[in-house]
C-alpha cells in the first residue's frame, strides 16, 4: 500500500472499492469467498498485483476481512450494499474515516483542501521527508478529493456567532464566547482566504498553524512592497 510517513493511505478509492464488491456479489451471491472466486468474479488474476491492491484497499476501508485464503465482507460492507440510503451514507462516512490520513486531513482543513495544507500536514504531522512532501501531496490529494465527498464532520453543528466572534480582533472575549461552538478535542480554529480553515487540536495543529501565518506574512510583505514600488512610478 502506498504511505505517506507514518501513514498508510489506500491505493483504490472508496467508490472504486464499492463497485468492486457489488460486481463480485453480483457473480457470486456470496459474501465470503476464497481470494480465487473472488478474483475470478472481477476478471482479475489472484496473484496480480492489482488483485493484491485491491484487496488491501477494501481492507483498508473496513470492507473485508482476509485470512486463511478467503475474502469475507464486513458488516460495514453489507450495510453498503444492502441497507437503506440513510444507513448506506453513515457506512460510506465510517468507511472512509477509517483511512487515519483522510480523515485526519478532513478534520483539520474541511472539504476545501489544497495542496499547500495537505503538504503542510504531510511534512509536519506525518514527518514525510520535505523532498517527498510535493509530490507525495499530489498523489494524496487526487486520491483523497475522491473519497471527500463520504467524509462528514464529526461535529456538524455549526456555531452561529462565529463570524462575530471573528470580528472581535482586539476585543476581550470570555471563556464561554472562546469555547463555544468548538468540539471538546479542539482548541481553536483558523480561518484564511488562501489556506481555507485549519482546525487546531495539539501542538503539530498549533505548529501548522504557526506556517500558515507566517506565510500570510510573508504574502502581506510582499503585496507591500509592490504598492510602495508602484508608487514611487
Amino acid at each position: 500500500m502506498p504511505r505517506a510517513g507514518r501513514y498508510d493511505f489506500p491505493f483504490r478509492s472508496l467508490e472504486d472499492c464499492i463497485q468492486y464488491l457489488r460486481k463480485a456479489y453480483e457473480k457470486t451471491r456470496m459474501e465470503e469467498t476464497s481470494r480465487q472466486t473472488f478474483a475470478e468474479s472481477l476478471e482479475m488474476s489472484a496473484t496480480g498485483g492489482g488483485f493484491g491492491y485491491l484487496v488491501g484497499s477494501l481492507a483498508m476501508y473496513g470492507l473485508v476481512e482476509t485470512g486463511s485464503g478467503s475474502i469475507r465482507y464486513t458488516d460495514l460492507a453489507r450495510t453498503i450494499l444492502h441497507g437503506e440510503p440513510d444507513e448506506v451514507a453513515v457506512a460510506k462516512s465510517q468507511a472512509a474515516r477509517n483511512i487515519s490520513l483522510f480523515a485526519e486531513i478532513f478534520d483539520r482543513f474541511g472539504s476545501n483542501f489544497n495542496e499547500d495544507q495537505v503538504r503542510l500536514f504531510l511534512r509536519e504531522k506525518a514527518g514525510v521527508d520535505i523532498a517527498d512532501a510535493n509530490a507525495l501531496a499530489v498523489d494524496v490529494i487526487k486520491l483523497m478529493k475522491r473519497d471527500a465527498t463520504f467524509l462528514k464532520p464529526v461535529e456538524t453543528a455549526a456555531h452561529p456567532d462565529m463570524g462575530a466572534s471573528v470580528a472581535k480582533v482586539g476585543m476581550p472575549l470570555n471563556a464561554e464566547e472562546v469555547s463555544s461552538g468548538l468540539a471538546d478535542d479542539v482548541i481553536a480554529t483558523l480561518r484564511s482566504r488562501d489556506f481555507g480553515v485549519l482546525t487546531i487540536k495539539d501542538e503539530v495543529g498549533a505548529d501548522i498553524a504557526i506556517r500558515m501565518i507566517e506565510a500570510i506574512k510573508q504574502r502581506i510583505n510582499s503585496e507591500r512592497n509592490t504598492q510602495h514600488e508602484e508608487g514611487k512610478e
